[in-house]
């Protein structure tokens, strides 16, 4: 895990928590589909979410790969045909204009120094809350109107585009920063715990009782960028430039967002005779 991922610390916590208790002391060329299907009753028990108890199976089947490679066992079956396991609808909030709005003054209304500037990027910019959250000074460039992400999700780098409102949120983040007696170098981070001098850890408190204030308790910080990508689509941005702003490895991901697109199929068919 350390040779593909930035951090493995998660995977290792999985492992020892989730795995560790039921197969641990089975021999890997011991284990069994019957005890996979086993486990993974238990984590229901457990209370697990299935998109959780997914991501901890993926763990499993990722070791019982590693060990056929390696030549342990002869094959992975144990792990390729268990009990189909559903994810149900892909959740999608989409922040109206008003309500984006409200949120953002609420979070800026906020006793958090910092809340309603990352509230306020994640939405000019789509980015995830961790890259915001681990942005540094130096990641920015102006000129480029860009911020670098050394290692995104997908474990490669990857630019976040700035537009120019973003650009100015950023500087008043490095003004509040110094009001506070903050560092500002190159090397800092962009947003900092006055408290501790590091990132924080989330957002989450804050989060949950700004969007309180207004009424939107179902509105989660990763709807921020499922809001961005919305904007786009109902703008005209095709979803292949939405694929390379969201940072999206597959166009699969992207997909998701297809039934936002204006110009839908029904459209596209009442226009043809225009072309001939």
């Amino acid at each position: 895990i350390k040779s593909y991922k930035k951090t493995f610390s998660h995977d290792k916590y999985t492992y020892y928590k989730n795995l560790s208790p039921y197969f641990g002391s089975t021999m890997i060329h011991e284990v069994k589909a019957f005890e996979v299907d086993g486990w993974i009753g238990l984590q229901v028990e457990a209370g697990y979410a299935n998109s959780t108890i997914i991501k901890h199976l993926a763990l499993l089947k990722r070791m019982m790969r590693v060990a056929v490679r390696w030549e342990l066992i002869p094959n992975d079956n144990a792990v390729n045909h268990h009990r189909k396991i559903s994810l149900g609808d892909f959740r999608q909030r989409f922040l109206t204009p008003s309500e984006v709005s409200a949120l953002i003054s609420s979070c800026h209304a906020s006793k958090h120094p910092f809340l309603g500037f990352v509230v306020e990027l994640l939405i000019l910019t789509g980015a995830r809350c961790g890259e915001i959250r681990l942005a540094k000074f130096s990641h920015i460039d102006f000129e480029e109107s860009s911020l670098i992400v050394p290692i995104s999700k997908t474990g490669k780098k990857r630019v976040i585009y700035l537009s120019e409102k973003a650009k100015t949120l950023i500087i008043s983040i490095r003004k509040k920063s110094e009001d506070l007696g903050l560092p500002t170098s190159a090397d800092s981070f962009l947003i900092k715990n006055p408290k501790t001098g590091k990132p924080y850890n989330d957002f989450q408190v804050s989060f949950a009782k700004a969007r309180g204030e207004v009424g939107i308790n179902d509105v989660r910080i990763h709807d921020l960028r499922h809001t961005y990508a919305s904007i786009l689509i109902q703008n005209g941005v095709t979803l292949y430039e939405v694929q390379k702003l969201l940072g999206h490895s597959s166009p699969n991901m992207t997909q998701r967002y297809a039934h936002l697109n204006p110009n839908n199929l029904k459209q596209i068919v009442n226009n043809l005779p225009r072309f001939f």
